[in-house]
């Protein structure tokens, strides 16, 4: 069934891009077309890299703003750091932490995630280690901030992964965003009943 197929396609895609880009799947039916025809005789495979080159989009733009941080071989444990586990468990609201430059606010956002066992913790690195102000490490922006945790996300099998697009707007971003962190946190809670999912921003103002 041609028809059936073709909604499929269309239906599936949707989960992977952030907006109905429908010129996405009509790229795809056309490049699947074209490997049944003589041109691609020699190499009828579809790989991945073929499918996201279809729809405009590189392998390296699926993760465009990786983490930088870096840590120092001994670290030292900080005395607020089960006060801070209690306080990102229990609030209902972001949790906002403030100091100066160089009081170790990048270190304490690397040892969230060993404080609390049974949770998947994912840090995004707004610095960049000084890159943010580079016109090709912009860190900024929906389709850096957004793709590069949801794919990190997606890496550990907790939801979809989020595929960028040169049409979709931020809105788009965030939207398909928010449907991967409930897709993440429902998995993790049928893991763990009292596992948490956090998000971790550092240094937010650069954002």
């Amino acid at each position: 069934g041609f028809l059936e197929q073709r909604a499929l396609l269309s239906h599936d895609l949707r989960a992977y891009l952030p907006d109905n880009d429908k010129d996405a799947a009509i790229a795809l039916r056309d490049l699947v077309a074209r490997k049944a025809t003589t041109e691609f005789k020699s190499n009828r495979e579809i790989r991945r890299e073929d499918v996201l080159d279809t729809i405009g989009v590189r392998l390296d733009d699926l993760f465009p703003a990786p983490n930088a941080l870096e840590s120092p071989p001994i670290i030292v444990p900080r005395a607020q750091m089960s006060d801070l586990v209690k306080v990102i468990t229990k609030s209902l609201t972001p949790v906002i932490v403030s100091a100066d430059g160089g009081y170790g606010k990048s270190i304490v956002a690397t040892q969230i995630g060993p404080a609390l066992p049974g949770s998947m913790t994912f840090v995004y690195d707004c610095f960049g280690n000084g890159g943010y102000r580079s016109l090709t490490g912009l860190r900024h922006r929906a389709k850096d901030g957004l793709v590069q945790l949801a794919n990190e996300m997606a890496a550990q099998g907790l939801c979809h992964p989020l595929i960028p697009t040169p049409k979709a707007d931020d809105a788009a971003y965030a939207h398909a965003f928010l449907a991967r962190v409930g897709q993440a946190s429902a998995v993790l809670r049928s893991q763990a009943a009292d596992g948490f999912l956090v998000l971790v921003l550092d240094a937010a103002d650069n954002a």
